[in-house]
């Protein structure tokens, strides 16, 4: 696939940069017209896998001469540097031209869905001669049905946020986050002043900064302080010297150890009868371990499975434990497709089992990409050999009991038309992936996706099922011991944004009513974007006598609703006379001095009630056995209202909370 190909497979050969320079001397003599000898001269660089030098050549002999064989090459060229916009072009005029292939409509269909023109590809696809493509015909229906399917998935989102990282995106390709404790680290062909050089190829395409794939820079691996623009910067450069590419870094646990995917040149043996050999390149995969001694990472060494000379292995992804890797390889004798993904068992401090095909429970006859699990054992990766929204698509598979996997779409927004892969999601989906999307910085960006958990419902009244306007809601993170409260209006409705795997406590009270006790409830296992409902319901109390019981005002600093710590001992007096007395209720009614304007303090003595009440909950008294009502300015105890002059203890004495026992 793109993103795969961008580092794999380069082939130099001398050989044909010699008969181009040959070219050059000789064009008509051995090409004929100029169209051919431009034709010849993309044909070349596409060898070479120069593509943006390629494309202004096929352009000039398209000029010259319309076949089909230079809108071919434009149109591959394009794709090859992702852009399917003009890849879309090219392919239209292909499709009209005579000489035009069945795959040729293929490709142009593929890249239609690319751009989410579904019904164009579709007309297309269910039209196609397949036993004239070389294409896996089984990626035919899948396209159908994506053409089908992928309206579905972006008329019903998943629910949450979704943020392009551009203080780290850059205006290249960014991709592979992985998040290491407080640092971000991915992958970047960002330009770089390094520049990559071997003796053998001073005469080749890589002599420079400069990719000539995609006229851009090298991949290589960056780390920042979480989203820190500031402190971007390249991983290691010991890594990098001596690897045109180094990508897709995977860490243990505990940051020892590293696994990455990189790229380097070596001579293959003479050919039969002296002719001048090639050289090739593929991904391979590495091991580093951190050296603390020296604080920075070892001599990264080859994977024992690497193949150079005749497949890639890349996106390692390596178990918290360090005993499980994953990796994908397009290796011919045991694959499914293009890219399969694999694991291999840790045998000891350096040795592998033999890698095992994931089967086709994951892997299709497409490319499968960047696995990725999270801590309870689901299997992220992305695929474009499954029905999707277009590209490559990221999956989550789930475990079964019987060893098998149940794999979902993640759908939209997380997927698009075009690629989306290397997903970093951990606790449900929440997380970071990379996406080609138009409406990103470069051309592959970093995003951060984060489910929404909803706490929804009303409040009514128990007899009359009546929504309860003005009630105080409140809703407690029992695992962070921090309370949020809102009030209700006239539809008695309430919403809250939750936090997953926490304990919540719900309550609702209003002054003259009484609830029906608090609401337990947790999101401990809740990992996808999900909606809690809850109704609260509120009774009128019963007019029941005051109990004669004398119980200490308590009192608060100027503009301040805490607990002080001379209210202590009153509420714990409180505290004790409510565990002895289980049917009692205790009416809480808390006011302010006059300073302040009258809307501003009828708020802060709602807190003051919200502070009192909060203490008392938080020491074992149910939340249904009390009300708290604020008054703001309006009852003072003394004649300091608006525009009179007091000392501060008579303002103080109108700061406070007083207590009622009622028997019920």
């Amino acid at each position: 696939m793109c993103h795969y190909s961008k580092i794999r497979c380069i082939m130099v050969r001398p050989k044909h940069i010699f008969i181009a320079g040959m070219i050059f001397i000789f064009p008509l003599l051995f090409l004929g017209a100029r169209a051919q000898y431009a034709l010849g001269e993309a044909k070349e660089q596409s060898n070479l896998y120069n593509y943006a030098k390629a494309i202004p050549l096929y352009e000039r002999a398209y000029k010259k001469k319309k076949t089909a064989e230079a809108a071919r090459g434009l149109a591959e060229a394009h794709y090859k540097q992702l852009d399917f916009a003009a890849a879309e072009t090219w392919y239209a005029t292909l499709v009209t031209l005579p000489d035009h292939t069945a795959q040729d409509e293929f490709n142009y269909a593929e890249v239609l869905v690319r751009n989410a023109k579904y019904a164009e590809a579709k007309s297309w696809l269910v039209k196609l001669d397949t036993a004239k493509i070389t294409s896996n015909t089984a990626l035919v229906s899948t396209l159908i049905s994506s053409c089908d399917s992928a309206a579905n998935w972006i008329n019903r989102p998943r629910r949450g946020d979704l943020g392009n990282l551009y203080q780290l995106n850059s205006a290249n390709a960014d991709w592979a986050p992985v998040k290491q404790s407080d640092q971000i680290i991915f992958t970047s062909n960002r330009p770089t002043a390094l520049k990559q050089r071997q003796p053998f190829f001073r005469n080749s395409n890589i002599r420079s900064a400069t990719y000539g794939w995609t006229g851009a820079g090298y991949q290589h691996l960056y780390s920042s302080r979480n989203t820190d623009s500031t402190s971007i910067a390249m991983l290691d450069t010991a890594l990098v010297h001596g690897y045109y590419h180094t990508a897709g870094a995977s860490f243990t646990a505990d940051g020892k150890e590293m696994f990455f995917c990189g790229t380097r040149y070596i001579k293959k043996k003479a050919k039969f009868l002296g002719k001048e050999p090639d050289y090739e390149i593929n991904i391979e995969m590495f091991h580093a371990r951190w050296d603390a001694e020296k604080n920075k990472w070892g001599q990264p060494v080859r994977f024992p499975y690497n193949d150079i000379l005749n497949n890639s292995v890349g996106d390692p992804f390596i178990s918290p434990d360090g005993q499980t890797l994953y990796l994908i390889s397009d290796a011919p004798a045991n694959g499914l497709g293009g890219t399969d993904i694999y694991y291999c068992k840790r045998l000891n401090d350096t040795g592998w089992s033999q890698p095992v095909n994931m089967g086709g429970d994951i892997n299709t006859p497409g490319n499968e990409r960047t696995p990725h699990m999270d801590g309870q054992g689901n299997l992220y990766f992305a695929s474009d050999g499954r029905v999707g929204l277009g590209g490559l698509d990221i999956y989550k598979a789930f475990p079964q009991a019987d060893g098998r996997w149940e794999v979902i779409n993640v759908g939209a927004p997380i997927n698009s038309s075009q690629d989306d892969f290397s997903p970093f999601f951990n606790k449900g989906y929440h997380g970071y992936f990379a996406s080609n999307r138009p409406s990103g910085k470069g051309s592959d960006d970093l995003y951060q996706f984060n489910a929404i958990l909803i706490l929804e419902g009303e409040v009514l009244h128990v007899k009359t099922g009546a929504p309860v306007n003005s009630a105080a809601v409140t809703l407690n993170n029992n695992t962070k011991s921090t309370p949020v409260a809102v009030t209700t209006g006239a539809d008695g409705k309430f919403t809250f944004i939750l936090d997953t795997a926490a304990d919540y406590s719900l309550n609702a009270i209003k002054t003259g009513l009484i609830g029906s006790g608090t609401e337990n409830f947790s999101t401990l296992y809740m990992e996808d974007s999900t909606i809690i409902h809850r109704t609260l319901y509120l009774d009128d109390i019963p007019l029941v006598p005051v109990i004669p019981v004398a119980i200490e005002n308590i009192y608060y600093n100027f503009d301040r609703s805490n607990i002080r710590k001379d209210a202590i001992n009153p509420l714990d007096h409180i505290v004790v006379l409510m565990k002895e007395n289980p049917t009692w209720h205790l009416d809480i009614t808390s006011h302010t001095d006059s300073r302040g304007s009258d809307r501003y303090n009828m708020r802060l003595s709602d807190r003051r009630a919200r502070a009192a009440m909060q203490y008392l909950t938080s020491h074992g008294i149910d939340a249904s056995r009390l009300s708290a009502t604020g008054y703001g300015e309006t009852r003072l105890v003394n004649k300091c209202s608006n525009g009179v002059r007091c000392s501060a203890a008579a303002h103080q004495l109108n700061r406070r909370s007083e207590f009622k026992i009622i028997n019920e």
